[in-house]
């Protein structure tokens, strides 16, 4: 344990955070925001807390850090700080992988040297940052063998015939560039011989695809991914991963495994190239783990220590959570579960394809299919009544819609499981991995049928029509899940020197002897959690037992002077949006596109337009490039719908300031264009998520929790919900302290006093998602003409320069 007081390491704190910005700045005299510093005072203060038996106060962070705040640096100061003077090893989580590179390839390496700055530590010395990412982000070598026999009936058996299949797959890429329609296994043995095939084109077929069990894939795509497992490109092995290549995430899986199907790198003849093995060796000399919310989300709902607790990353005694809004939703997700009939003829078809002799469980398994669906049917049919149709039937505590099914499904599964062969028996690599990947899958499936059946308290069950017959179920309170996994860990057993290194918790001794743990064994981590934005009720919401703190803004200069323009109806405007004589949403997309293209050629273009819905979002690309073109203006419009990936869209769109974006709720948050890209952010309407039973199971928990209204509880979670995605959006515009630009939420709910306006609680705490703009404006000339002289005055201040 080290012999600084907490007073001298908070000196050296103020040290570090001096350091480190001067490093990024440039600037010999410059400091750390003011709230800034406060904040890794505080996470400080929580870390003594956890690790020191003479420290007492909270062990909890929670913090509201707006955009440009420095959050980041807050975090990162005292993880290098404490790890190189204590020892002591923080996780740090995010939700974006943009933040997540940004975190080990630019800002961790800046703060580790500024430690080691202050403390007089060789470089070499300075705390170490890793990356954790599901084993199924990296290449498999294997799994790429598999594929190129697949595709072109090349034999690789190790590392060296990957390399040799490059020349092959170049060529490949050459052909599937310029066909249409089947690219299939001749042309692949073609290629991979050295001939050069004539590209192949179906006359109106579709783009280029391959075909790789049964299922069919952009024939591009797939074969640069198969280049990029192979070996192209300069990233080392520990980054032969899904974040390094530009291709599209439906493919990775060719190229890739999951740690069920894998046969560990001892046994595999491609171990001697592992990427996730090299990357997770990265992991034992790092002070600071760097991972993502769904790793956490894995640990929170089923309890497997993948993270924290886990022998393969050591001890951990901090968590740091950022962009910590999304970690209940995505624990939530992960935790739902999905049986259908669809999903258990996929299975049986997988096993066909794997034995030569499958007598009748295939056959088998297609009929307990069809079970599944009548029985699903039935319930649904039982449930529904004739006057009320919909996609989704909720069920309640007695129902069992699998009761006269449940028994078939697992006699099957057994019998498919017993009809397989045991792995260790197949020569054939590939093979191997596809049965030892399907043996897990058919285990999942037996023990969620057992848990989908009955009624648990906090657990949503429903049942769902579109696109399939489902039964499906998902965890609604997640508090618990997040409070016991992730915020306390279990002590290794003593005695155990694989799993248990007492050096690792610095022999923080308390009274008798015992580790800083409670009376169930487990001891509790350090926890920070912070975001830009975060949604009512956050800290209860995952299990913390603090408030958060809420921090200014760097960027009040930019939104005092930016617009907000919210359009006030007219007479004319309510015949198109209430046909029925009450607010249409499909009635909206109409009228707000004839909006949006005033607003954007009145900017010049360099906007993002952001739709509540896929379908109003596909509207507005259709009629803004038609108005576009119509004027003869030479404004791109791109859309997430275009067909390449979407970072690469957006990286044309970065590329061009005039041109303009198109997407919908995924492009609410994560994007960042500082500058003249995006001076203007269109919003459509309020993006409320439609009525759905997970979010209806919480409402009705608030309800009964709180003793409140239904419409009481429901702004706590869909108006709640929709006002933390509608400031996302509108956050899309200040990326720098220099950013300005126009705002535009088309939907006239959120001003008061009109024949459409919400309930004025429910406007109320929307319309503070976005009042923060310094100009408010409600007709379309205002803001036209706003934008106008915006432009104007940006192109006098270029000249001037």
């Amino acid at each position: 344990m080290s012999s600084q007081t907490p007073q001298e390491l908070h000196a050296l704190l103020d040290d570090v955070l001096c350091a480190a910005v001067r490093r990024i700045t440039g600037g010999a005299s410059d400091t750390p925001r003011t709230g800034q510093a406060d904040l890794a005072h505080r996470i400080l203060d929580s870390m003594l807390a956890a690790t020191d038996v003479s420290m007492h106060g909270p062990k909890q962070v929670a913090a509201l850090a707006p955009t440009g705040s420095g959050k980041t640096l807050s975090g990162l100061a005292p993880a290098l700080l404490i790890a190189a003077v204590r020892g002591e090893r923080t996780v740090i989580s995010t939700e974006s992988l943009s933040l997540q590179a940004q975190i080990v390839d630019k800002d961790a390496p800046v703060v580790a040297s500024a430690v080691a700055e202050v403390l007089g530590l060789p470089t070499s010395q300075a705390p170490k940052t890793a990356v954790l990412k599901g084993w199924g982000n990296h290449a498999c070598g294997a799994r790429t063998a598999a594929t190129l026999a697949d595709l072109t009936g090349f034999c690789a058996t190790g590392p060296d015939d990957l390399d040799r299949a490059l020349p092959g797959l170049v060529r490949l890429s050459s052909v599937a560039a310029s066909s249409t329609g089947k690219v299939g296994a001749k042309i692949g043995q073609a290629a991979m011989s050295g001939r050069a095939p004539t590209p192949r084109r179906t006359p109106g077929g579709k783009a280029a695809f391959i075909e790789v069990d049964g299922r069919e894939y952009d024939a591009p795509a797939a074969i640069e991914a198969l280049r990029f497992a192979c070996g192209e490109g300069p990233e080392p092995l520990e980054h032969r991963d899904v974040h390094h290549v530009e291709t599209a995430p439906d493919v990775w899986p060719l190229v890739s495994t999951t740690t069920d199907a894998c046969e560990g790198a001892a046994k595999c003849p491609f171990g001697s190239a592992c990427a996730p093995t090299k990357a997770r060796e990265l992991l034992a000399d790092a002070s600071v783990i760097v991972t993502n919310h769904k790793l956490l989300a894995i640990q929170a709902a089923t309890g497997a220590p993948v993270v924290i607790g886990s022998k393969k990353t050591g001890p951990v005694d901090h968590l740091m959570v950022d962009e910590c809004h999304a970690l209940a939703n995505i624990v939530r997700d992960t935790g739902a579960v999905t049986i259908s009939g669809s999903r258990i003829s996929g299975l049986a078809r997988r096993v066909g394809k794997l034995l030569v002799d499958a007598g009748t469980v295939v056959d088998d398994g297609r009929a307990v299919a069809d079970q599944v669906d009548v029985a699903l049917a039935g319930a649904v049919f039982e449930h529904r009544s004739a006057s009320k149709q919909s996609a989704v039937t909720r069920l309640g505590e007695n129902d069992d819609p699998l009761s006269g099914v449940a028994e078939s499904i697992l006699t099957w599964v057994d019998a498919a499981r017993k009809a397989l062969p045991s792995p260790a028996t197949i020569s054939d690599y590939a093979t191997a991995i596809k049965v030892r990947g399907l043996l897990a899958n058919l285990g999942s499936l037996a023990s969620e049928v057992g848990d989908a059946r009955t009624h648990v308290p906090g657990v949503a069950r429903w049942l769902e029509t579109d696109p399939t017959m489902a039964l499906k179920t998902s965890p609604v309170d997640v508090a618990a899940m997040i409070r016991y996994n992730l915020l306390t860990a279990d002590v290794p057993a003593d005695g155990d020197p694989a799993d248990f290194d007492p050096d690792s918790f610095d022999d923080q001794e308390i009274g008798d002897g015992h580790f800083r743990v409670g009376v169930d064994g487990r001891y509790e981590l350090s926890v920070t959690m912070m975001s830009a934005t975060l949604p009512m009720r956050f800290a209860p919401s995952v299990g913390m037992t603090v408030q958060p703190v809420e921090y200014p803004s760097p960027f009040g200069a930019g939104h005092g002077n930016s617009s907000l323009f919210i359009p006030q109806i007219t007479p004319g405007d309510e015949a198109a949006l209430a046909p029925f004589g009450r607010f249409d949403t499909k009635s909206h997309p109409a009228w707000a596109a004839a909006m949006m293209t005033e607003l954007v050629q009145a900017n010049n273009g360099s906007a993002l337009i952001l739709a509540a819905t896929t379908t109003a979002g596909k509207f507005y690309t259709a009629a803004l490039r038609k108005a576009l073109r119509r004027s003869g203006s030479d404004i791109e419009v791109l859309s997430q719908w275009d067909g390449p990936p979407v970072r690469i869209l957006l990286q044309r769109w970065r590329s061009d300031h005039r041109s303009v974006m198109i997407g919908t709720r995924s492009l609410m948050t994560g994007v960042d264009a500082p500058g003249q890209t995006c001076t203007l952010v269109v919003i459509d309407r309020v993006p409320r998520a439609a009525g759905n039973p997970v979010d209806d199971a919480r409402v009705e928990q608030i309800r009964a929790g709180a003793m409140l209204d239904r419409w009481s509880a429901d702004r706590l979670v869909y108006v709640a919900d929709a006002r933390l995605l509608l400031a996302q959006a509108a956050g899309r515009l200040h990326r720098s302290s220099s950013d300005t630009g126009m705002i535009a939420v088309l939907d006239p709910r959120m001003l008061r006093n009109n024949k459409f306006s919400y309930p004025e609680p429910t406007r109320k705490m929307l319309i503070g998602a976005v009042e923060h703009m310094g100009h408010k404006l409600s007709t379309l000339t205002q803001a036209t003409g706003w934008l106008t002289d915006y432009q104007a005055a940006g192109a006098r201040l270029a000249a001037a320069n």
